[in-house]
């Protein structure tokens, strides 16, 4: 039942990644809640959600699966992971409020405690993360592909931080070039990008038995993805076509290899990464014709896609892994952990708010009813997992 190319023997303990998982659905729910607000009462505050989902919700998970994936798909282990992952955790959530609240109210002094919690939060681990994947001889697409999605991670960080130091008027100088353009195309392309694309070119072929990625993909979108990016504020039009045409190529590839899968029964996590990719496709459009605001937003329902998809396989499979090495008698299946059904649901309850994104733009629904749908299906999605969760707790103390 372990998928073939998975190495679990130094995977760490489940809290480990439940703990990034918790938290980063609560951020989830609470900037879908923000969103729906801001909308209702005519008066939108856009760094405040954003930061929510990108640093609370996509960058917390995103970290989780990465305490798991180092270790399991690229032989890079974390030693001693707990309290590295609780502080990590921790501090990220503190440094998040603090810069939602720092946003809000425009108070300096927020703005220096919120930097200086997020860089203590994100810069070690991050460096860490990154070393552990340099001093390993694999050299396979999804372990490189990780090392340009970290390092990317790391110059994002401190290419916000600096930009907000300077806008916010906590350092008197001025910057040379855009760092704002800087740092929302390392965050969205060279992070979040091409670690779900790293993350693909192992995942989509092992769990729905599909074809390998073309090895030019595989092999040179993340560096390529990268370079483009970090040059965004020199070429301007030039990287925006190739990164769009990066990230075309890679959702072509996907959905090519979904539809030529094996395993024709219908599948809700399938069907995820499907919609994902269709909005990443609809996401590089708008990035060509410079609408930024639809380019963001488009984006966004690719990446909670594709996140939402890996939720649903990650966690089920730890808890199975984990009970089951536990040598719990009777270890619940994944199926029986988190039911098809509910998945199912939260499926559509997930495509009924994509697909309310083009109906508002249409103005065919309210704008304020697609965040409320979204923050619905987090909430459904945190139940579904929490009760996941709170299942291997339950059974893990009987042992």
């Amino acid at each position: 039942m372990i998928p073939k190319g998975l190495s679990l023997l130094q995977a760490p303990p489940f809290s480990v990644v439940a703990v990034f998982f918790v938290s980063g659905l609560a951020f989830g729910f609470l900037g879908f809640s923000l969103i729906a607000y801001y909308l209702i009462v005519g008066s939108f505050n856009l760094p405040v959600a954003v930061h929510a989902l990108t640093l609370g919700f996509a960058a917390s998970i995103m970290l989780g699966a990465l305490f798991q994936m180092l270790p399991v798909v690229a032989g890079a282990v974390i030693e001693n992971p707990r309290p590295k992952a609780y502080t990590t955790s921790a501090l990220l959530s503190l440094g998040v409020l603090s810069l939602m609240l720092a946003f809000h109210l425009g108070d300096r002094n927020i703005y220096l405690i919120a930097l200086c919690l997020l860089l203590i939060a994100l810069l070690p681990i991050s460096v860490l993360m990154l070393y552990k994947l340099l001093k390993i001889k694999s050299y396979t697409p999804t372990s490189q592909g990780m090392r340009f999605a970290l390092f990317s991670f790391i110059l994002a960080i401190g290419a916000g931080a600096l930009h907000l130091s300077v806008s916010r008027g906590l350092l008197p100088m001025n910057l040379p070039i855009n760092l704002f353009e800087l740092h929302v195309g390392l965050m969205l392309f060279g992070w979040v990008g091409v670690l779900i694309a790293s993350v693909a070119f192992q995942v989509v072929e092992m769990f729905f038995i599909t074809p390998p990625y073309p090895k030019y993909l595989s092999k040179y979108l993340p560096p390529s993805a990268v370079v483009f990016t970090l040059l965004l504020p020199l070429l301007g039009d030039v990287s925006k076509v190739a990164l769009a045409l990066l990230f075309t190529l890679f959702a072509i590839a996907t959905l090519r290899n979904l539809l030529r899968r094996r395993r024709k029964l219908p599948d809700p996590i399938v069907y995820l990464w499907i919609e994902g990719m269709l909005f990443l496709l609809l996401s590089a459009a708008a990035y060509l014709v410079n609408h930024f605001l639809a380019f963001l937003v488009l984006y966004g329902v690719f990446a909670l896609s594709v996140i939402t998809a890996m939720l649903y396989r990650i966690v089920p499979f730890l808890v199975w892994f984990h009970l089951s090495n536990q040598g719990v008698v009777g270890a619940p299946t994944m199926y029986e952990i988190v039911p098809v059904k509910n998945i199912w649901l939260n499926f559509y309850l997930h495509t009924a708010a994509s697909v309310g994104v083009l109906l508002s733009v249409l103005e065919l629904l309210p704008a304020f009813a697609v965040p409320l749908i979204y923050a619905a299906s987090t909430a459904l999605m945190g139940f579904n997992l929490g009760r996941a969760m709170l299942l291997y707790r339950r059974l893990y103390i009987r042992v």
